[in-house]
Protein backbone atom coordinates (compact mmCIF):
# COMPACT_ATOMS: atom_id res chain seq x y z
CA UNK A 1 0.00 0.00 0.00
CA UNK A 2 1.53 3.13 -1.09
CA UNK A 3 0.79 6.44 0.28
CA UNK A 4 -0.40 8.91 -1.98
CA UNK A 5 -0.10 12.40 -0.53
CA UNK A 6 -2.01 15.47 -2.22
CA UNK A 7 -0.05 18.92 -2.73
CA UNK A 8 -1.78 21.92 -3.50
CA UNK A 9 0.73 24.37 -5.55
CA UNK A 10 0.74 27.91 -4.14
CA UNK A 11 4.26 28.43 -5.77
CA UNK A 12 6.34 27.20 -8.13
CA UNK A 13 9.19 27.14 -5.04
CA UNK A 14 9.19 26.90 -1.57
CA UNK A 15 8.18 25.66 1.77
CA UNK A 16 6.31 21.99 1.73
CA UNK A 17 3.93 22.00 4.54
CA UNK A 18 1.35 21.13 6.10
CA UNK A 19 -1.62 23.18 7.53
CA UNK A 20 -2.91 21.21 10.99
CA UNK A 21 -6.16 23.44 10.91
CA UNK A 22 -7.43 22.51 7.37
CA UNK A 23 -5.14 18.90 7.05
CA UNK A 24 -3.82 20.09 3.29
CA UNK A 25 -0.52 19.34 2.24
CA UNK A 26 0.87 22.30 0.01
CA UNK A 27 4.12 23.93 -1.38
CA UNK A 28 3.68 27.87 -0.10
CA UNK A 29 6.12 31.00 -0.60
CA UNK A 30 9.21 30.83 1.17
CA UNK A 31 8.95 32.09 4.98
CA UNK A 32 4.97 31.89 4.70
CA UNK A 33 3.26 31.76 7.78
CA UNK A 34 -0.52 31.28 7.48
CA UNK A 35 -2.53 28.83 5.40
CA UNK A 36 -3.25 30.56 2.20
CA UNK A 37 -6.09 27.69 1.90
CA UNK A 38 -7.96 28.26 5.08
CA UNK A 39 -6.27 31.58 6.30
CA UNK A 40 -5.29 30.12 9.50
CA UNK A 41 -2.21 31.37 11.44
CA UNK A 42 0.38 29.61 13.16
CA UNK A 43 -0.67 26.28 11.92
CA UNK A 44 1.96 25.08 8.71
CA UNK A 45 4.74 22.57 9.84
CA UNK A 46 7.21 20.83 7.91
CA UNK A 47 6.07 17.85 5.51
CA UNK A 48 9.25 16.67 5.79
CA UNK A 49 12.20 17.41 7.95
CA UNK A 50 15.31 17.00 5.85
CA UNK A 51 13.66 17.90 2.64
CA UNK A 52 11.92 21.68 4.11
CA UNK A 53 11.80 23.41 0.16
CA UNK A 54 11.19 22.40 -3.07
CA UNK A 55 10.32 23.08 -6.49
CA UNK A 56 7.07 21.98 -8.95
CA UNK A 57 9.54 20.35 -11.35
CA UNK A 58 10.98 18.09 -8.09
CA UNK A 59 7.42 17.22 -6.73
CA UNK A 60 6.35 16.36 -10.40
CA UNK A 61 8.74 13.13 -10.34
CA UNK A 62 8.23 11.92 -7.12
CA UNK A 63 5.75 9.17 -7.03
CA UNK A 64 5.02 9.82 -3.37
CA UNK A 65 2.86 12.98 -4.83
CA UNK A 66 0.06 13.86 -6.69
CA UNK A 67 -0.31 17.69 -7.51
CA UNK A 68 -2.74 20.33 -8.02
CA UNK A 69 -2.04 24.15 -8.88
CA UNK A 70 -3.82 26.39 -7.08
CA UNK A 71 -3.75 30.38 -8.27
CA UNK A 72 -0.69 32.51 -6.73
CA UNK A 73 -1.65 33.73 -3.46
CA UNK A 74 -1.51 37.18 -2.38
CA UNK A 75 1.00 38.74 0.37
CA UNK A 76 -1.72 39.04 2.47
CA UNK A 77 -3.03 35.01 1.80
CA UNK A 78 -0.08 33.97 3.55
CA UNK A 79 1.69 36.29 5.62
CA UNK A 80 0.37 36.73 9.19
CA UNK A 81 -1.13 40.43 10.37
CA UNK A 82 2.06 40.57 12.70
CA UNK A 83 4.48 39.98 9.75
CA UNK A 84 2.84 42.39 6.99
CA UNK A 85 2.06 44.64 9.57
CA UNK A 86 6.15 45.07 11.46
CA UNK A 87 7.94 43.79 8.37
CA UNK A 88 6.11 45.43 5.37
CA UNK A 89 4.22 47.88 6.70
CA UNK A 90 0.62 46.45 4.88
CA UNK A 91 -2.59 46.32 6.42
CA UNK A 92 -4.10 42.82 6.29
CA UNK A 93 -7.23 42.00 3.78
CA UNK A 94 -10.32 41.74 5.90
CA UNK A 95 -11.02 38.77 3.16
CA UNK A 96 -8.11 36.54 3.91
CA UNK A 97 -8.99 36.22 7.26
CA UNK A 98 -9.64 32.32 8.87
CA UNK A 99 -13.22 31.08 8.75
CA UNK A 100 -14.37 28.06 10.03
CA UNK A 101 -14.23 25.00 6.93
CA UNK A 102 -16.76 22.66 6.28
CA UNK A 103 -15.85 19.17 4.55
CA UNK A 104 -17.17 17.31 1.69
CA UNK A 105 -20.39 19.17 0.42
CA UNK A 106 -20.73 21.41 3.79
CA UNK A 107 -21.80 18.64 5.52
CA UNK A 108 -21.13 14.66 6.49
CA UNK A 109 -22.73 11.86 3.90
CA UNK A 110 -25.75 10.08 5.77
CA UNK A 111 -24.71 6.45 6.63
CA UNK A 112 -26.27 2.96 6.90
CA UNK A 113 -24.66 0.55 9.47
CA UNK A 114 -24.47 -2.86 7.31
CA UNK A 115 -22.63 -4.70 9.81
CA UNK A 116 -19.92 -5.43 12.13
CA UNK A 117 -16.48 -7.63 11.32
CA UNK A 118 -13.00 -8.62 12.42
CA UNK A 119 -9.82 -6.74 11.16
CA UNK A 120 -8.66 -10.09 9.27
CA UNK A 121 -12.95 -10.48 7.95
CA UNK A 122 -12.30 -6.91 6.75
CA UNK A 123 -9.37 -8.21 4.91
CA UNK A 124 -10.82 -10.95 3.43
CA UNK A 125 -13.76 -8.41 2.38
CA UNK A 126 -11.68 -6.39 0.43
CA UNK A 127 -9.60 -8.55 -1.57
CA UNK A 128 -12.82 -10.22 -2.46
CA UNK A 129 -14.41 -7.41 -4.10
CA UNK A 130 -15.36 -7.52 -7.82
CA UNK A 131 -13.90 -4.97 -10.18
CA UNK A 132 -16.00 -1.71 -9.49
CA UNK A 133 -17.11 -2.14 -6.30
CA UNK A 134 -16.71 -0.70 -2.93
CA UNK A 135 -16.31 -0.70 0.74
CA UNK A 136 -16.82 1.49 3.72
CA UNK A 137 -15.35 1.37 7.23
CA UNK A 138 -15.20 2.63 10.25
CA UNK A 139 -12.85 1.97 13.69
CA UNK A 140 -15.91 3.87 15.06
CA UNK A 141 -19.65 2.83 15.67
CA UNK A 142 -21.56 5.71 14.51
CA UNK A 143 -19.02 5.73 11.07
CA UNK A 144 -17.18 8.67 11.74
CA UNK A 145 -13.69 9.40 10.44
CA UNK A 146 -14.67 6.27 7.71
CA UNK A 147 -12.35 4.83 5.00
CA UNK A 148 -13.45 3.85 1.74
CA UNK A 149 -11.84 1.45 -0.37
CA UNK A 150 -12.78 0.77 -4.03
CA UNK A 151 -11.28 -2.32 -6.38
CA UNK A 152 -10.44 -1.04 -9.73
CA UNK A 153 -8.63 -2.23 -12.99
CA UNK A 154 -5.91 0.66 -14.25
CA UNK A 155 -4.05 -0.08 -17.34
CA UNK A 156 -4.72 -4.07 -16.27
CA UNK A 157 -3.27 -4.15 -13.05
CA UNK A 158 -5.79 -4.67 -10.03
CA UNK A 159 -5.68 -2.37 -7.25
CA UNK A 160 -7.77 -1.32 -4.55
CA UNK A 161 -7.86 2.36 -3.90
CA UNK A 162 -8.48 3.93 -0.30
CA UNK A 163 -9.28 7.49 0.52
CA UNK A 164 -10.01 8.64 4.02
CA UNK A 165 -12.90 10.98 4.38
CA UNK A 166 -12.20 14.38 4.82
CA UNK A 167 -8.49 13.94 4.72
CA UNK A 168 -6.01 14.36 1.63
CA UNK A 169 -3.99 11.78 1.33
CA UNK A 170 -4.72 8.61 -0.94
CA UNK A 171 -3.24 4.77 -0.48
CA UNK A 172 -2.63 2.53 -3.19
CA UNK A 173 -2.97 -1.00 -3.01
CA UNK A 174 -1.77 -3.41 -5.44
CA UNK A 175 -2.76 -6.85 -5.89
CA UNK A 176 -0.79 -9.78 -5.99
CA UNK A 177 -0.99 -13.41 -4.89
CA UNK A 178 -0.86 -14.17 -1.10
CA UNK A 179 -2.31 -10.51 0.18
CA UNK A 180 -4.16 -11.52 3.07
CA UNK A 181 -1.82 -11.19 5.57
CA UNK A 182 -0.24 -8.02 4.37
CA UNK A 183 -3.63 -6.54 4.06
CA UNK A 184 -4.19 -7.46 7.25
CA UNK A 185 -1.20 -5.94 8.20
CA UNK A 186 -1.52 -2.68 6.52
CA UNK A 187 -5.28 -2.08 7.63
CA UNK A 188 -3.94 -2.74 11.17
CA UNK A 189 -1.71 0.27 10.84
CA UNK A 190 -3.94 2.60 9.12
CA UNK A 191 -6.38 1.64 12.08
CA UNK A 192 -4.50 1.62 14.35
CA UNK A 193 -6.30 -1.71 15.36
CA UNK A 194 -5.14 -5.59 15.70
CA UNK A 195 -6.20 -8.39 13.89
CA UNK A 196 -9.12 -9.85 16.06
CA UNK A 197 -10.17 -6.01 16.54
CA UNK A 198 -14.12 -4.77 15.52
CA UNK A 199 -14.82 -2.55 12.48
CA UNK A 200 -17.39 -1.54 11.39
CA UNK A 201 -19.33 -1.30 7.71
CA UNK A 202 -21.95 0.60 5.69
CA UNK A 203 -23.51 2.35 2.88
CA UNK A 204 -22.96 6.07 2.23
CA UNK A 205 -26.28 7.09 1.34
CA UNK A 206 -26.36 9.32 -1.51
CA UNK A 207 -28.79 12.44 -1.84
CA UNK A 208 -32.03 12.56 -3.10
CA UNK A 209 -31.39 15.26 -5.23
CA UNK A 210 -27.79 14.44 -5.84
CA UNK A 211 -28.43 13.87 -10.10
CA UNK A 212 -29.95 17.16 -9.88
CA UNK A 213 -26.58 18.53 -8.57
CA UNK A 214 -24.42 17.16 -10.86
CA UNK A 215 -26.64 18.46 -13.32
CA UNK A 216 -26.31 21.72 -12.59
CA UNK A 217 -22.48 21.86 -12.28
CA UNK A 218 -22.47 20.08 -15.80
CA UNK A 219 -24.56 23.38 -16.96
CA UNK A 220 -22.84 25.61 -15.03
CA UNK A 221 -19.17 24.43 -16.98
CA UNK A 222 -21.17 24.81 -20.20
CA UNK A 223 -22.32 27.69 -20.04
CA UNK A 224 -19.47 29.27 -18.21
CA UNK A 225 -17.35 28.54 -21.28
CA UNK A 226 -19.93 29.50 -23.72
CA UNK A 227 -20.32 33.28 -22.55
CA UNK A 228 -17.09 33.85 -19.55
CA UNK A 229 -14.65 31.63 -21.11
CA UNK A 230 -11.78 33.93 -22.40
CA UNK A 231 -7.37 34.57 -21.90
CA UNK A 232 -8.19 36.36 -18.84
CA UNK A 233 -9.95 34.08 -16.83
CA UNK A 234 -7.39 31.02 -18.17
CA UNK A 235 -4.91 33.03 -16.08
CA UNK A 236 -7.06 33.52 -12.88
CA UNK A 237 -7.49 30.08 -13.13
CA UNK A 238 -4.25 28.63 -14.19
CA UNK A 239 -1.75 31.10 -13.32
CA UNK A 240 2.03 30.34 -14.39
CA UNK A 241 0.64 27.84 -16.55
CA UNK A 242 -1.84 29.20 -18.13
CA UNK A 243 -0.12 29.79 -21.20
CA UNK A 244 0.15 26.34 -21.95
CA UNK A 245 -3.69 25.68 -21.06
CA UNK A 246 -4.67 28.97 -23.21
CA UNK A 247 -2.87 27.58 -26.60
CA UNK A 248 -4.60 24.14 -25.51
CA UNK A 249 -8.02 25.81 -25.74
CA UNK A 250 -6.81 27.54 -28.95
CA UNK A 251 -5.76 24.17 -30.38
CA UNK A 252 -9.83 23.05 -30.40
CA UNK A 253 -11.29 26.51 -31.03
CA UNK A 254 -9.12 26.97 -34.07
CA UNK A 255 -11.50 25.85 -36.87
CA UNK A 256 -14.55 26.04 -34.77
CA UNK A 257 -15.90 26.34 -31.42
CA UNK A 258 -18.52 24.04 -31.48
CA UNK A 259 -17.29 21.46 -29.50
CA UNK A 260 -14.31 22.76 -28.20
CA UNK A 261 -15.55 22.87 -24.61
CA UNK A 262 -15.92 19.08 -24.49
CA UNK A 263 -12.96 18.18 -25.84
CA UNK A 264 -10.88 20.60 -23.37
CA UNK A 265 -12.35 19.18 -20.76
CA UNK A 266 -11.50 15.79 -22.17
CA UNK A 267 -7.83 16.34 -22.84
CA UNK A 268 -7.38 17.98 -18.98
CA UNK A 269 -6.15 15.86 -16.26
CA UNK A 270 -8.55 15.66 -13.39
CA UNK A 271 -6.50 18.48 -11.16
CA UNK A 272 -6.49 20.40 -13.18
CA UNK A 273 -10.61 19.43 -14.68
CA UNK A 274 -11.44 20.34 -10.56
CA UNK A 275 -9.97 23.99 -11.09
CA UNK A 276 -11.80 24.78 -14.34
CA UNK A 277 -15.17 23.20 -12.58
CA UNK A 278 -14.77 25.01 -9.47
CA UNK A 279 -14.21 28.20 -11.02
CA UNK A 280 -17.35 28.15 -13.62
CA UNK A 281 -19.41 27.03 -10.22
CA UNK A 282 -17.88 30.41 -8.76
CA UNK A 283 -19.25 32.33 -12.17
CA UNK A 284 -22.43 30.23 -13.27
CA UNK A 285 -25.59 28.80 -11.00
CA UNK A 286 -26.78 26.08 -13.81
CA UNK A 287 -27.50 28.42 -16.79
CA UNK A 288 -27.61 31.68 -14.70
CA UNK A 289 -24.68 33.64 -14.56
CA UNK A 290 -24.20 34.89 -10.39
CA UNK A 291 -24.06 38.51 -9.41
CA UNK A 292 -20.62 39.12 -8.57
Amino acid sequence: MTDIKIIYLYAYSGDLVHCNQCEVNMLVPTGADKCPHCYFEGALQWINESRKETTVDELDINPEYATITKPDPETTEYLSDEVLKDEFDMEPNPKHKYKTMNKLHNKHPEKRPTGQCTVLELAKRLLDLNIGEELNFSENQDGSDYWGAKYMEVFEQQVILFGYYGGPSLQLYEIEKDVLADMVRHLGYHLNKKEEDTIFTFDVIKPQNEEAYKENIVSSYFFYMWNAWCKEECEKIFSWESPHFWEKWCKFAKDTACGAAEKYYADLSDGYRIMLVKRACEIYDGNSRKKQ
